[in-house]
């Protein structure tokens, strides 16, 4: 949890007091209140920081940024070009036309950066590439791939 978080439960806390002492003005300086201030603010800094980590999960492939992910296989293979399977971002507003004119677009811009071979699974966030290893990192440092992972039979993806 970072220092933002610690900023934003403390504003939610004060705010709430506020709106309690609009309520009952008197109640603010009591023991009991501040006690309960200090639970709420507790309250809210586990909460938000719950919430970063939930976010912080989904930008992770499988647990791992993409480049450690990258690395991993650039280490592992034997062969000087690699098949991997890229998983793009992909919003929650985009129907099936926009993922596929996008992971086509990706697939040419992944050609571009030396791909032989970038074919683009129909209806899902996910193309399929073939690549120099040495090449793998800056295919994990664009903006719009969400993870790498080997692409073959029978691998976890």
């Amino acid at each position: 949890m970072n220092l933002m978080s610690y900023f934003q439960a403390i504003h939610w806390s004060r705010l709430l007091r506020r709106l309690r002492a609009k309520a009952a003005p008197g109640a603010i300086a009591s023991p009991k209140m501040k006690l309960y201030d200090l639970i709420l603010g507790i309250a809210l800094f586990v909460t938000i920081g719950v919430f970063e980590m939930a976010q912080a999960g989904n930008n992770t492939c499988n647990g791992r940024t993409v480049e450690a992910a990258a690395a991993e296989l650039m280490s592992r293979s034997t062969s000087p070009m690699v098949r991997v399977l890229v998983t793009l971002l992909k919003t929650e507003a985009q129907d099936r036309a926009a993922l596929d004119s996008e992971t086509a677009r990706m697939a040419d811009v992944f050609h571009q950066d030396g791909a032989i071979l970038a074919e683009p699974i129909s209806g899902q966030p996910l193309v399929v590439v073939e690549i120099d290893r040495n090449l793998l990192l800056r295919l994990a440092q664009h903006p719009q791939v969400a993870c790498i992972a080997e692409d073959a039979p029978n691998a976890p993806h």
